[in-house]
């Protein structure tokens, strides 16, 4: 999985009038809960709209609850309801290689740690709300967006169930320094076909690589 533990806390909110508009235009698509956990969705919503994090509700492995304003080309409505496995099933070698760590490291982890990961895609908009992802627009690599989550997970103590956090991060590729430029090439040389699909850069890998490589 990729994760480490860490001390961080929520952060405070940085894109409140973009969360703002999101929650009005699209509720029922970013606020969702299954019926025997509505009751959390006013204080999930609540707490959402005071820190940059979207916020997950895990119980038993399974999502039961979730404020997402920042969708990255996935769907909460669709996922609410069930286990983390489905909710990964589009994640090339998800069920086969991951699926029993996740399960067994969901099950261990305690009140008394936060363990966080990072990961990242890069999309043509700046769209912060992009539940669908476009065919390729064509925009030109430089001004396209390296998009990172920083997501951690941490065991609420009165309920025992598991609060998961995304704080959704990017920036335009023209501002990467060299030295980052180059290991994002070769770390997208290194990806497996698979990935690189689910990533949806297969047509726009060549461009990106060439821009990014010195």
């Amino acid at each position: 999985m990729g994760t480490a533990r860490t001390t961080e806390t929520l952060t405070p909110i940085v894109h409140a009038e973009e969360k703002e508009r999101v929650l009005r235009e699209h509720r029922d698509e970013v606020l969702a809960a299954t019926d025997e956990y509505r009751r959390v969705l006013t204080p999930l919503e609540r707490t959402c709209r005071r820190v940059e994090e979207d916020l997950c509700v895990l119980v038993d492995g399974t999502l039961v609850a979730g404020c997402v304003c920042f969708l990255s080309h996935w769907s909460l409505a669709e996922k609410v309801g069930r286990p983390v496995t489905e909710v990964h099933e589009r994640v090339p070698g998800y069920a086969a290689e991951l699926a029993p760590k996740v399960d067994s490291f969901l099950r261990r982890l305690t009140t008394n740690s936060v363990v966080g990961r990072r990961n990242f895609t890069i999309h043509e908009l700046p769209d912060l709300y992009a539940p669908v992802a476009p065919p390729p627009l064509g925009v030109p690599p430089a001004v396209q967006w390296l998009r990172s989550e920083r997501q951690t997970l941490r065991r609420l103590p009165r309920s025992n169930a598991v609060l998961f956090t995304i704080r959704t991060q990017q920036v335009q590729l023209e501002r990467l320094d060299d030295d980052t430029k180059t290991r994002l090439a070769a770390r997208l040389r290194a990806e497996p076909e698979q990935l690189i699909a689910y990533r949806d850069l297969t047509e726009r890998l060549p461009a990106l690589l060439a821009f990014l490589s010195p």
